[in-house]
């Protein structure tokens, strides 16, 4: 691959991940459901959705790898769109049901495809070392982008409160132009057929487990994507609804968050001798722990430091542990591989998105933050352990 047109890759994946980050709706939509659902359904359908997501990772990734990367980040946007507007014009129970299915499915194909095409760009000039950066920096792009949409929907949900999802997407339906010019040479040799398709899947699964450390990476990743992630997505809203935050301070809270967590995850990324040293496995793991923890018994102004610390490892964890895992999995099966991490990630995430729900409704959001940091101590901070000796040999 010719090195300008890794350099157009690189660009098209910022503005693929800030378009991704477009969620106007993310102060919102609880307060927005809740008028025509109860919480329990709200995380009935929101487990749908994982669940949806999880069946549906490995059929994408290889249908990254076989048809093509960029086609399936053109479907992450428009089946991410389609909902939006769903949800705008009907905003009932019955449509959820439609809505929580495409939804799940549009999060599975937007798993991996742009990371694998960058990735697999800078391998082709050997320059994959300075991936951790770029992702980064994608990450970056997408933080910021919905620091200002979750600021704007606030006030646009004032104006009219299907306006947020409108709006977001409208956004979506730009990712598919962006999707479609990507250059995406790898993997052409490749033919379309129901065995390579089913070969492909069980390839990207015994990928992440075929060694010892990339099956402690692996587990890590899961973890975190089924811990971590729901808490800023999904628990974090409730929280501060808890805590007496209107909707113009969820929305000024949440972007302030959003900026101060990727500038300094972007800058600890940044520092290549802190980022290289085998305690940098903790760092996730010990914010998790000093965060949750406490989320239940703390009082203002120290609320803002829980919020803080669960927004950042939620939102920073893949920037931590993408580099490393992408440095053990072979191109030719990248993105089902990546898939195959996601799909046990999602498991997890709708186990813990379900059970949240009557968890939550007879205590509180603050308690079942306080089980999860239990779960922390007892199962991620072991592995984080053995992850460092594993590196440290």
């Amino acid at each position: 691959m010719r090195e300008l047109d890794v350099k157009r890759n690189i660009f098209l994946f910022y503005l693929s991940e800030a378009i991704f980050g477009t969620f106007f709706q993310q102060a919102i939509w609880i307060v927005y459901q809740s008028k025509f659902l109860s919480f329990e359904q709200i995380s009935f359908f929101a487990a749908i959705a994982v669940f949806v997501e999880f069946i549906m990772q490995m059929p994408t990734g290889a249908f990254a790898d076989i048809v093509g990367r960029k086609l399936s980040l053109a479907l992450a946007h428009l089946l991410t769109a389609l909902p939006m507007f769903l949800i705008a014009l009907w905003p009932k129970s019955e449509i959820m049901w439609i809505y929580s299915i495409i939804w799940g499915i549009g999060r599975a194909f937007s798993s991996g495809p742009d990371t694998a095409i960058v990735y697999d760009s800078l391998k082709s000039i050997g320059q994959e070392n300075i991936f951790a950066k770029i992702n980064s920096k994608g990450i970056m792009a997408f933080q910021f982008t919905m620091a200002i949409s979750v600021l704007a929907g606030g006030y646009l949900y004032l104006i009219f409160p299907s306006l947020t999802y409108y709006v977001s997407g409208f956004f979506s339906l730009l990712g598919i132009i962006i999707s479609m010019l990507f250059v995406d040479h790898f993997n052409q040799n490749i033919k379309f057929s129901v065995k390579e398709f089913a070969k492909t899947n069980w390839l990207g699964i015994k990928e992440i487990f075929k060694n010892s450390i990339l099956t402690k990476l692996s587990l890590m990743y899961i973890l975190l994507l089924g811990i971590a992630s729901p808490n800023q997505k999904f628990f974090v809203q409730p929280y501060m609804l808890e805590i007496g935050m209107n909707d113009i301070e969820r929305s000024w809270m949440a972007m302030l968050v959003k900026i101060a967590i990727t500038i300094l995850g972007v800058w600890l990324v940044s520092i290549k001798k802190i980022f290289d040293k085998p305690l940098f496995i903790f760092v996730i793991p010990i914010i998790m722990i000093i965060t949750l923890i406490p989320a239940q018994f703390v009082t203002f102004p120290l609320t803002y430091f829980v919020i803080f610390g669960i927004a950042f490892a939620s939102g920073n964890n893949s920037m931590f542990i993408m580099p490393e895992l992408n440095k053990h999995i072979s191109s030719t099966i990248r993105a089902t591989a990546i898939s195959a991490e996601r799909m046990f990630g999602v498991l997890i995430y709708s186990i813990v998105t379900y059970i949240s729900g009557p968890i939550i409704a007879k205590s509180s959001v603050g308690n079942f933050y306080l089980y999860e940091g239990i779960f922390t101590i007892l199962i991620i901070m072991p592995l984080a352990l053995a992850i460092y000796k594993n590196k440290n040999k």
